[in-house]
């Protein structure tokens, strides 16, 4: 497998999702704040057999842009962009951790398009480092049989 594969694969075993966490009434309206929750899932095998690799992810971050439509916010002040850590620095195979984002809403689409679609909040860049010591733990599994007499 090249380099790049292999990249991908692991690369490939981070989902990241989003759903809106907290809403202040019945709808996010332009001034207001809102949370959303990202969850981010290791889709990696547990690797509880001594010939699987163990595909677990640290040092996990979130970096957060707003758009025209709102504004992320850190200690409660807007911000162009800003990095958030997800609540475990450790993330192993078949898991998953969050990280809760506030932003203030700036503007509406407004016109036929708000009808047909959502505004878009935010840009994010997921990061998160391979643990490159559990990955290359060589593991082996090997019955041990003696003579026992009675």
């Amino acid at each position: 497998m090249d380099l790049e594969k292999f990249y991908q694969a692991i690369r490939n075993e981070l989902r990241l999702t989003n759903y809106l966490a907290h809403q202040d009434g019945d709808a996010v309206n332009v001034g207001e704040t809102f949370t959303v929750r990202f969850q981010l899932w290791n889709d990696a095998s547990g690797a509880l057999g001594p010939h699987l690799a163990q595909i677990v992810f640290t040092n996990l971050r979130l970096t957060v842009r707003g758009t025209e439509f709102a504004t992320p916010l850190q200690n409660g002040e807007p911000v162009e962009v800003a990095t958030f850590s997800f609540s475990d620095s450790h993330l192993p195979g078949e898991e998953s951790t969050t990280v809760d984002v506030e932003f203030q809403a700036v503007k509406n689409m407004g016109g036929l398009e708000d009808l047909l679609a959502r505004e878009e909040v935010a840009v994010v860049t997921l990061e998160a480092d391979l643990d490159l010591a559990q990955y290359f733990r060589v593991r082996m599994v090997r019955a041990v049989h003696e003579e026992i007499s009675p």
